[in-house]
């Protein structure tokens, strides 16, 4: 890409639950609305987002039955280290709810609009605020599950699996939903 006047904000995060600049929602809504398309386009309303042959430590071991158990809820799985930049804003320009394990992926959620719901899934000893942080300022709403991981050594917190409970999982998801259909119906 080639840009006349390039724009870089401080990090979003340095893994010491930094609040990001508000200037960060500006930037992100323009790069939805140049390359994206907020409605209408080829994006998902609803996004599993994978760490799945991304080499990315912190697997989680029953990730396929609950990609399966989302699908059957009208979930798209998205991998987005195989995505291009302009797949990946694309990707996330309408998604509604965002659902995925703590990880580089879901700081595409960057390119969801507002309102859009992002569920963290993560483990108690490998957590921050970044995201927290990220959705409020984007003006979005923010859920995160915590689940033990395989082991307790804080010396190993970047190489380490885990299991989620499936259908609690799914019944935290289920109430995202819900009350994003009912935001929808209040604002209709």
């Amino acid at each position: 890409y080639q840009f006349d006047r390039l724009l870089f904000p401080s990090t979003l995060s340095v893994h010491a639950n930094s609040f990001p600049p508000p200037q960060l929602a500006p930037m992100f809504a323009h790069i939805r609305q140049s390359v994206g398309q907020e409605r209408g386009g080829p994006g998902a309303e609803r996004i599993y987002v994978t760490r799945r042959g991304s080499g990315a430590q912190r697997q989680m071991k029953n990730e396929p039955e609950l990609i399966e158990a989302l699908t059957l809820r009208g979930f798209t799985c998205v991998a987005p280290h195989e995505l291009s930049f302009t797949e990946q804003v694309r990707c996330f320009s309408r998604a509604k709810i965002v659902v995925g394990q703590l990880g580089a992926g879901l700081t595409n959620v960057s390119f969801a609009p507002p309102g859009c719901h992002l569920l963290e899934l993560t483990t108690h000893n490998y957590n921050g605020n970044d995201y927290w942080f990220m959705s409020y300022v984007l003006k979005q709403r923010f859920s995160r599950l915590m689940f033990r991981s395989e082991t307790e050594n804080e010396l190993t917190m970047s190489d380490f699996s885990f299991e989620v409970p499936i259908e609690a999982t799914l019944a935290a998801i289920d109430l995202a939903l819900a009350q994003i259909a009912a935001r929808e119906i209040a604002g209709a």
